[in-house]
This record gives C-alpha cells, structure tokens and sequence, in this order.
C-alpha cells in the first residue's frame, strides 16, 4: 500500500455561494505544468511546481 499526502493546491472557486471559477479541463504540459480552462471567467490558468 501506499503512503502519499493529499494537498489541495487550487482553491477559491468558490466563496459561499458566490461562484468565482469553474474549472472545466486540465491539460498537461510536457513540462508537467497543467493547464486549467475557467469557462466562468473564460480564462485559462498555469500551474507549475518546484522541485
């Protein structure tokens, strides 16, 4: 079995009832970077690491 922790990196979508995302997709670089369109404020985000 594996022993690995969760971590939610990408917060804020919502606050209370107001909608301030809606992540749709996610594309992954050849980098390892993602790519995550938001068709509520129609734009498109980049997610990176550091190792």
């Amino acid at each position: 079995m594996n022993n690995f922790t969760v971590t939610d990196f990408a917060t804020g979508w919502l606050q209370g009832a107001n909608v301030l995302g809606r992540p749709v997709d996610i594309i992954v670089a050849n980098d390892g970077s993602l790519f995550v369109s938001d068709d509520n404020a129609g734009k498109i985000y980049r997610i990176s690491y550091q190792s």
